[in-house]
């Protein structure tokens, strides 16, 4: 696998982790608004729309090098 066909797989998959942080993310600030931390929701909400910003550079990045790879369903789990 060449360095190029090895970023697509890498790109796919950061795209794929952040939208995983992002819903963890929102889970979190429905319960900071439910507990009435409003100013913790609102980092939240600031970090899912910076989140969504990187996910979208990522993509761009992605779909200028032909966008996701065939072999892009390998991926690996870090919790």
């Amino acid at each position: 696998m060449d360095s190029l066909e090895k970023l697509r797989v890498l790109l796919k998959h950061w795209i794929d982790h952040n939208g995983g942080h992002v819903a963890e993310f929102d889970k979190w600030r429905t319960t900071m608004i439910e507990e009435n931390r409003e100013s913790i929701a609102k980092a939240l909400s600031t970090a899912i729309t910076q989140m969504d910003e990187v996910s979208a550079t990522l993509q761009a990045a992605l779909d200028d090098i032909g966008g996701a790879s065939d072999s892009a369903h390998h991926h690996h789990h870090h919790e």
